[in-house]
């Protein structure tokens, strides 16, 4: 979120001119397959444009960026999906979906390599994910890999350049 963003700027920006030793900033990238719809939503922001605001907002303090845990949701934040909209498997449009927004971040990724430090996933395959653990039962399959430990299309997407 743009204030949000500001704020944790100029909160940066007052440590290091008080002395105090920040070298880098880590941002979470729990994305999802599409930005929310809702304004209010801080998902509503999470696009290539927006990140590249916020990693070039950090690397003009002299820090260096980190992407933390990152994965790539099939729910869009600020939708309400009834039990009967639960995905259960991956059908082959979302994952062309999800593959295309990793390519797209990933882009970013390297363009910004000269202040990005590191890039960290939030897991390995989609049998072990954090997004599947809600007491809503519902599963997601966010990571590179799907539930038998295989390639998705993301994998390759990201791998390709």
């Amino acid at each position: 979120m743009p204030v949000k963003r500001q704020a944790v700027y100029e909160m940066l920006k007052q440590l290091l001119a008080d002395g105090v030793p920040v070298h880098g900033v880590g941002l979470q990238a729990h994305l999802s397959i599409e930005p929310s719809p809702v304004p209010e939503n801080h998902g509503y922001y999470q696009d290539v444009v927006e990140e590249e605001k916020t990693i070039e907002l950090f690397a003009s303090l002299g820090l260096e960026v980190q992407i933390t845990e990152l994965d790539v949701s099939l729910y869009v934040p600020g939708v309400q999906y009834e039990h009967s909209l639960f995905y259960t498997l991956l059908t082959p449009e979302l994952e062309a979906k999800q593959a295309e927004r990793y390519r797209q971040f990933f882009e970013l990724f390297r363009k910004h390599q000269d202040v990005i430090t590191s890039v960290t996933l939030w897991g390995i395959a989609d049998d072990e994910t954090w997004l599947s653990h809600f007491a809503s039962g519902r599963r997601d399959f966010p990571l590179l890999f799907d539930t038998q430990h295989q390639p998705k299309q993301a994998f390759r997407r990201i791998v390709a350049f």
